[in-house]
């Protein structure tokens, strides 16, 4: 995307919201069929924007998405069950659990100061 030097940062900023996708069609795909299963894949998705400028018509701006394929929704014979991707699961869950760790050691390091 191509910005010109005479648009304000109110226009840059419309026109990155006009193409931008958002929605349930970003964190959910296209149904695909296979054989006899009917096939939705699932996302979490998250976007950033930022830009600014100065009073001389200076300015930039950019931005940045990320995807997570969590799984699956899967429906065969009329019942629909969701299938986690666990490799993408696991490795989602890092930092939290490392998170969680680090606060039950400080938990346990105030308790025993006492």
């Amino acid at each position: 995307m191509v910005m010109s030097a005479e648009k304000s940062g109110r226009d840059v900023v419309l026109e990155i919201g006009d193409r931008v996708r958002a929605g349930v069609s970003v964190t959910h795909g296209e149904k695909v069929v296979m054989g006899d299963a009917e096939i939705l894949p699932v996302a979490a998705t998250a976007y950033g924007f930022g830009g600014g400028g100065d009073n001389n018509g200076n300015g930039g701006g950019g931005g940045g998405s990320w995807s997570l394929p969590f799984g699956a929704w899967i429906t065969r014979d009329g019942k629909t069950v969701f299938e986690p991707n666990s490799v993408v699961i696991t490795v989602a869950s890092i930092p939290l659990l490392c998170v969680i760790g680090r606060s039950v050691v400080r938990i346990i390091k105030a308790v025993r100061a006492r």
